[in-house]
């Protein structure tokens, strides 16, 4: 059996850039499999695509043996962090392909941990680099490159998972912030601060970060929770946290468990978060949004200019000029995607290469 393109996805992140090259390229008469870990089932099930579950702990040789079996002429993997039950699968299939002579590509979705994208787990060796990256911008390039991967095999092409922003916003848009509150369950006379969590202390650490998920929270809840506050402080969980993982802070919080996950960005009256892909989305959406990493040596610069601060001091001061001055500072969601049609633009490069 030979096919002529392998998509591999580890997590949320690598499959939401995965799946619309992956869905292009059918649409194309590719010959194409899917194979993911688990998150992405029920949106391949909706829309009819075909999929594979990577479903055992896939050790060197197995990936290799399934290689052989496919036989593909191109693979096509996302850019996940070994956080997954099975560990660096993206990066163990990318190595396997370069013993075999297979082309790989892979899409980046983040701006963060580059080195560790393409490295065996707890290194940073980058021995599963792709014959070709395509990265979201020149931030995204310069960062990059500045971690150490070669410069030739970099391309800009924008990210296949924000071509859809503008639709998005377009229908969201129509209702207004008091619909959602509504909607989420959030009082309306109360200003609603919305912290967009992420795994932090799984991925890297809080000594890696200088921070987690955890110690944020407690920053942000010394700020705003007090004796008729007028904040509520709601939480939305990253894909891969588990629910009630902030319980210990008790009825401090309200863990927003909306199945659709823009309509708690859009109740809220600023949106809080680390680095996560749902504040980047939430600033470039026209929402008000702040990065928050306390420890100032470490600050990962995030892309469209998203305000970072680094104190608890500055939480107050930025939540005066944003909610009571109006002074927010927010992205544009019809100009700030520099690269509109990067489904297109990374699907036709995979199709020329086959």
């Amino acid at each position: 059996m030979s096919i002529q393109v392998l998509f591999i996805a580890n997590n949320p992140g690598s499959f939401n850039v995965i799946y619309p090259v992956c869905g292009y390229c059918m649409q194309n008469k590719l010959d194409c499999k899917l194979y993911i870990v688990n998150y992405g089932k029920e949106i391949c099930e909706q829309s009819g695509m075909p999929y594979s579950l990577i479903v055992s702990d896939y050790d060197h040789d197995m990936i290799l043996q399934l290689l052989r079996e496919l036989n593909p002429v191109v693979i096509v993997t996302g850019s996940g962090l070994h956080n997954t039950p099975l560990g660096s699968i993206e990066n163990n299939f990318r190595i396997a392909a370069q013993m075999q002579g297979m082309y790989s590509i892979s899409i980046l979705d983040h701006w963060t941990s580059y080195k560790e994208r393409f490295s065996s787990a707890r290194t940073e060796n980058l021995n599963g680099l792709p014959d070709k990256l395509f990265v979201m911008d020149n931030l995204a390039k310069i960062e990059s490159i500045k971690h150490g991967i070669p410069e030739a095999i970099i391309e800009i092409s924008g990210s296949p998972y924000f071509d859809r922003l503008k639709t998005i916003h377009m229908k969201k848009a129509k209702r207004n912030t008091f619909h959602y509150k509504k909607k989420i369950g959030i009082p309306s006379n109360k200003i609603h601060v919305l912290f967009v969590s992420e795994p932090i202390s799984l991925d890297h650490g809080a000594s890696k970060r200088g921070y987690d998920e955890f110690s944020v929270m407690e920053d942000l809840l010394s700020v705003l929770a007090y004796p008729d506050s007028p904040y509520v402080v709601g939480v939305k969980l990253h894909p891969r946290e588990f629910e009630n993982k902030f319980a210990k802070f008790g009825n401090e919080i309200v863990d927003i468990k909306s199945k659709d996950k823009y309509d708690p960005v859009y109740s809220a009256d600023i949106v809080i978060g680390m680095t996560s892909m749902l504040l980047i989305e939430s600033f470039t959406l026209g929402l008000n949004c702040l990065s928050y990493q306390p420890d100032p040596t470490l600050c990962h610069p995030l892309p469209y200019d998203i305000p970072i601060i680094t104190t608890k001091e500055e939480i107050q001061q930025k939540l005066e000029l944003y909610i009571h001055e109006k002074k927010g500072t927010s992205g544009n969601p019809v100009t700030i995607t520099q690269y509109p049609n990067a489904t297109k633009h990374i699907g036709e490069y995979v199709l020329n290469r086959v």
